[in-house]
């Protein structure tokens, strides 16, 4: 190797930093070895340390920290609201379904084995639930009684060819019945009966009663009557009544005697006179219920000894006398009709 040439650095050459290269001229200077050959070995220098980040570095990755931790309570606070809705949901469609199906039971059909079974089967037979609807599509004929223990709905007619008995009947429309046989029927609003009318019974009545028609009755009893019109009595009048009271007077004489047969309207007087009579009173009539004003009394003598009588009343209110204005012969019999309307 010649002075001045480079020397390669080759992995595999033998030389080192300790190798003394001599020059192959005789002007070559020798190379001086170090008296201490040795090579101190360099420290390792260590790497130099980043400084940290300024402060406004840092403020992205805070800011995106507590974005992270507020969007985790957002969600957090989401997820609990959507479960409460859930929830609800849930509930209110269970009780939506528990009451559609308590108010509305599902339908149930018979078949044959169940049929089979009520009819051989003479003791109490059970044939689906209370919320189950039991559908007969063909004609039934019950042979024994049937009991409704809750409120029988009917879409249809009803023909019943027997007796029917109900506690009570409400009808709310139009009711067409052959008979009705009621221990007591209660009629709120109009009625109108186009065919006859019987009433075995009493008849009440609390209103008016209007007839535009004719009335029928065997007897008819009212507290008051007021006719508008006229009056066509095509039999007789008869007059009920208490009899009234009566009280003998001195025109009668010593042993006379005196008796009233008939009511407070009309009736007769016999009247028989005895010894000594004198002017005066026959017999004081008292009605047995005094008219509310002087009623107006019509005497009639009956028998030839009355007709010779000169006889007059008195009335009022609660009674009427039969008098003589002159001596009545003695020992006579005759009487008087009376009539005596308000």
């Amino acid at each position: 190797m010649e002075q001045g040439e480079p020397v390669e650095d080759n992995e595999n050459s033998l030389e080192g930093s300790s190798t003394v290269v001599e020059s192959s001229g005789n002007n070559a200077v020798p190379v001086s070895q170090p008296e201490n050959t040795s090579v101190e070995p360099v420290a390792p220098q260590p790497e130099p340390i980043a400084s940290p980040p300024a402060s406004p570095a840092a403020a992205p990755k805070h800011h995106a920290f507590n974005f992270l931790r507020h969007l985790n309570i957002f969600l957090l606070c989401f997820i609990l609201v959507f479960i409460i809705a859930v929830v609800i949901a849930i509930v209110a469609i269970t009780k939506n379904r528990n009451s559609t199906s308590t108010s509305t039971p599902s339908a149930s059909t018979l078949t044959q084995s169940q049929l089979e079974k009520i009819v051989n089967n003479s003791n109490t037979t059970s044939v689906g639930s209370p919320n189950q609807v039991l559908n007969i599509s063909a004609s039934t004929i019950f042979g024994e009684q049937v009991l409704m223990r809750q409120d029988l709905d009917v879409a249809g007619s009803i023909k019943i060819g027997g007796s029917l008995e109900l506690p009570s009947l409400s009808v709310l429309g139009t009711g067409t019945f052959g008979l009705i046989q009621a221990d007591k029927l209660t009629v709120s609003g109009d009625s109108t009966l186009q065919g006859n009318v019987s009433i075995s019974q009493a008849l009440t009545v609390a209103g008016t009663t209007n007839f535009s028609g004719a009335v029928s009755a065997n007897q008819l009893t009212v507290q008051s009557l007021q006719l508008n019109g006229d009056i066509v009595i095509n039999h007789h009048i008869d007059t009920g009544g208490l009899t009234p009271a009566r009280t003998p007077g001195n025109a009668l004489g010593n042993g006379g005697t005196v008796s009233v047969n008939g009511s407070d309207t009309a009736g007769a007087i016999t009247i028989g006179t005895g010894s000594s009579p004198a002017p005066g009173c026959f017999v004081t009539i008292t009605f047995g219920k005094a008219f509310n004003n002087t009623p107006d009394v019509v005497v009639t003598p009956v028998g030839v000894a009355a007709s010779g009588i000169a006889y007059y009343i008195t009335r009022s209110a609660t009674d009427f006398s039969i008098c003589s204005s002159s001596t009545p012969p003695a020992g006579q019999s005759f009487g008087f009709d009376y009539l005596a309307i308000d």
